[in-house]
């Protein structure tokens, strides 16, 4: 569920709008975004056993009111552990993107408007990193992307909970540099 509530009003209940079947680990686990407009909230559902809908939905912040909705993605996987699509971490948005990781790796911009994928990217695979460390991704859990100066950074790694570790701290920029 999500609450909105009116803090002029001592809290009180403006709207709440069901998204996941919720569970332990389901539903909203790590906290959403909002711009204006909107807020932005992922769903994990890994553990829900009737009705999980993982994946990524949009509020209109004033009504409640689901402006939309992009299920997560089932893709093969070839790994043990770490294959759920759900989307457990925080989400972050910016002007027309927001920015969601899954338990399986993949790392997503959604478009803030129609929720269509406009980037996607598998973290699930070894790095060379700056400091020469073996580094690896995993699933992504818990804190979400931080965006500063042009730039993104999430984690990669999570092995908890039957969830892929790994150790890297991963940088995009829209110029690749």
């Amino acid at each position: 569920m999500v609450w909105g509530l009116d803090p002029d009003q001592k809290g009180k209940v403006l709207s709440n709008t069901k998204l996941g079947a919720g569970s332990v680990h389901g539903g909203v686990e790590w906290g959403h975004s909002a711009d204006g407009e909107n807020t932005y909230v992922a769903i994990s559902d890994i553990a829900a056993r009737v009705g999980a809908q993982p994946g990524i939905s949009a509020l209109k912040l004033d009504t409640g009111e689901k402006v939309w909705n992009t299920p997560a993605l089932k893709l093969p996987c070839t790994t043990k552990v770490g294959c759920s699509p759900a989307q457990a971490a925080a989400v972050s948005v910016i002007p027309g993107a927001v920015f969601s990781g899954a338990i399986n790796g993949h790392f997503r911009a959604y478009s803030t408007k129609t929720g269509e994928i406009i980037w996607d990217f598998d973290t699930v695979r070894p790095f060379d990193t700056v400091n020469k460390v073996p580094g690896k991704g995993g699933s992504i859990n818990g804190g979400g992307p931080v965006i500063v100066n042009g730039m993104v950074f999430t984690n990669s790694g999570y092995g908890s909970y039957g969830q892929a570790d790994g150790n890297v701290l991963l940088a995009f920029s829209v110029d690749g540099k």
